[in-house]
């Protein structure tokens, strides 16, 4: 009897946790509303918070309700109780819808994703950690990041954001604020889009996309109407993080004994453009996301273009390297000849700008402290120069990747703050 008893109730639970959304199923099982009730309300339809507060206009009408529609009888304690706390949960959740309401216009207005409230976060994480057990903060996504993706959600266009932007909450976060005028003579402040530091070695990678994975699994309990969302769960990011991470990509080997070692970079941008390609199958031809992400890991296209050619390339400038033939000289720039107008290959002109203060790290070489300095990030972004410099970027929505341009950095820091030598 009590192992029946036992499983009818893991059959009720199982039943609200796939049919009502996580901030309903969250606001229920917090008033300590009993299971059979809120069985029966998910069983009835009132499967999100705005049906649910559409039940009725007043509370004499949900009582009513709760009475004939619900067999809650007020004749009793426990049913007497149980009214009272259905609107006590009807009235918060009124409460909440119309906060939120307020939220996303002010967030339309201004043109920046709503954030999700801490309760919203708290209820999504509850119904994941209740499947695959405890998270901890280092695989759970930001509130401003699953605020980004759940604006994507919203208006069914997924798509991929590189690594550098998938945000933990374990990560440390400086909120940066930009300030601008209106056309109206108001000052707006609007946040900045918190970065961090790109994954430097498999362990990092497997960690940034966990947190990638979660917080698609955070949104599907919250759009159960999203069909290309159903069927996805944390194997399925596993299965692709593994692949990157396993002998046939970051383990390639040319023969038995001979790995290929790929760089990096290139690890990186196959990544990313594996995981755009899927997001495209998803919007363009409908797909499951999880039969997106099998397919593009499978796209020999893809892995030619943005894997296969990479290493090809690299290993022909090797063989150059080695073969004793020196590289072309490239010629100068003239902004940046300091042999003034007597020519390149003049005396005078040679004294002051070829030596060793032009190309070096002093103020003729451009300031690059010792080091090799890229434009663009290992996926192939422009770098923000203007950032990179002493008076800053200035642009409220900048185009360009906002990190480090030191080789082998790409931390979310300017180049003066950088800690590599």
């Amino acid at each position: 009897m009590a192992a029946a008893a036992a499983a009818a109730v893991d059959v009720q639970r199982r039943f609200i946790h796939e049919n009502a959304d996580a901030d309903l199923a969250f606001l229920l099982d917090e008033g300590g509303m009993s299971l059979d009730l809120q069985h029966d309300l998910v069983q009835a339809g009132f499967v999100n918070i705005r049906r649910f507060t559409g039940m009725a206009d007043t509370r004499v009408d949900l009582r009513a309700a709760a009475v004939a529609t619900f067999h809650q009888d007020p004749g009793t304690p426990a049913g007497r109780l149980q009214a009272a706390i259905l609107i006590s949960t009807w009235e918060t959740a009124k409460e909440q819808l119309s906060r939120e309401t307020v939220l996303r216009a002010e967030a339309k207005a201004l043109q920046q994703p709503r954030l999700i409230s801490n309760q919203e976060r708290v209820a999504m994480r509850r119904v994941i950690e209740i499947r695959a057990g405890r998270l901890p903060d280092s695989e759970v996504p930001s509130a401003e990041y699953l605020a980004e993706k759940m604006e994507q959600l919203e208006q069914n266009d997924p798509g991929a954001s590189t690594l550098d932007s998938v945000v933990s909450l374990a990560d440390e976060q400086v909120q940066l604020l930009d300030a601008s005028i209106t056309p109206s003579g108001q000052i707006q402040v609007l946040r900045r889009r918190s970065r961090v530091r790109l994954p430097a070695n498999s362990e990092e990678l497997r960690i940034r996309l966990r947190v990638e994975g979660n917080t698609w699994l955070f949104l599907q309990t919250r759009f159960l109407n999203r069909t290309w969302l159903q069927g996805l769960t944390a194997d399925c990011w596993g299965r692709y993080t593994d692949y990157f991470t396993g002998p046939k990509v970051m383990g390639l080997k040319l023969a038995e004994d001979t790995p290929l070692n790929p760089a990096w970079s290139t690890i990186l941008g196959y990544e990313f453009q594996c995981r755009r390609a899927a997001f495209e199958l998803v919007k363009n031809s409908g797909l499951a996301l999880t039969d997106a992400l099998r397919q593009c890991v499978r796209d020999t296209e893809l892995r030619e273009l943005h894997f296969t050619a990479s290493i090809l390339l690299g290993s022909r400038g090797a063989k150059r390297q080695s073969s004793g033939s020196p590289p072309k000289q490239q010629r100068p720039h003239p902004k940046r000849s300091n042999g003034g107008s007597k020519g390149q290959g003049g005396s005078k002109g040679g004294s002051k700008g070829g030596g060793s203060k032009g190309t070096g790290s002093g103020k003729g070489g451009g300031g690059n402290r010792g080091g090799q300095l890229l434009s663009k990030t290992p996926d192939g972004r422009m770098i923000c120069y203007d950032f990179n410099s002493p008076k800053g970027c200035t642009r409220p929505k900048c185009s360009y990747a906002h990190v480090c341009r030191k080789a082998g950095c790409a931390g979310a820091h300017a180049l003066q703050a950088c800690p590599l030598p």
